[in-house]
Parts: structure tokens; sequence; C-alpha cells
């Protein structure tokens, strides 16, 4: 401004910084042993597909109640790329009656 003082920066302008510093994840292999996404809805085959190679060391993965991310091609994905793969959990959601399909 006019006084050659600097305006303290507005909230959305520090959101906006921040944004752009973010960088997105790129490691070849994520040191994961064990990785839960059970009942996570938004959890899609196609995620499942894009961490299965960064997952080498992963032993166990809970998947259950999350059935998009449940694909022949994304299980497969999953049993291609984590050879170190002990325990895989899967399952359907429970109906109205609390029963497992």
């Amino acid at each position: 401004d006019a006084t050659g003082t600097k305006k303290p920066p507005r909230l959305d302008d520090a959101a906006d910084a921040k944004r752009r510093k973010e960088r997105p994840v790129r490691a070849k292999s994520l040191a994961l042993r064990g990785l839960t996404l059970r009942q996570c809805p938004r959890v899609t085959a196609a995620c499942v597909s894009w961490l299965a190679p960064r997952l080498s060391r992963l032993e166990t993965l809970d998947l259950a109640f999350a059935p998009a991310a449940c694909t022949d091609a994304s299980i497969s994905c999953v049993a291609r790329c984590c050879p170190r793969l002990r325990v895989l959990l899967l399952g359907k959601a429970p109906d109205d009656k609390g029963v497992s399909k």
C-alpha cells in the first residue's frame, strides 16, 4: 500500500499458498506393513490399484465393507504387487437387519 507496510495475507491467500506448496506422493514404495480401509466408501478400485504397486511390504490389507474397492482387477493387482501379503480382509456391508452378505 501507499505507506509501505505490507498487509497481512487474507485467509484465502494463505490457504492458496499452502495448496500450491503441496506435492503429490511420488514414493516408489511406502513402508507400510498394514493398511485399514474398512468402511471407506470413497475408496475405489482405481485407488487400490494405484496404491498396490507402492505397497510392496504390505502384510495386512483390510478392505472389509468397502465394496467399491473390491473388484477382480483391484484384488488381482494387490496379489501381484504385494508379495508379502498374508491377510486380506474383504466383505460387504451388512443389510438393514445387520446381516453381512
